[in-house]
């Protein structure tokens, strides 16, 4: 996978901490009522990983 550079002059920040990612899907499942979800820069995509394993048909990645 290529690199990926934030852009801190611009608050990019990546999530990377695969714990933290499991835990924000975890929430978001809670609070799921079956609504697509739009994930917009998805950095290194950790979070989109398990978005897609859990909700293949309702995430979008922009």
């Amino acid at each position: 996978m290529e690199k990926v550079k934030a852009k801190k002059h611009l608050g990019q920040h990546f999530l990377r901490d695969e714990n933290i990612a499991l835990k924000i899907v975890d929430a978001l499942m809670e609070a799921h009522n079956g609504k697509t979800i739009l994930e917009v820069g998805p950095g290194m995509g950790v979070l989109t990983k398990y978005l897609l394993e859990r909700l293949p048909e309702q995430v979008y990645v922009a």
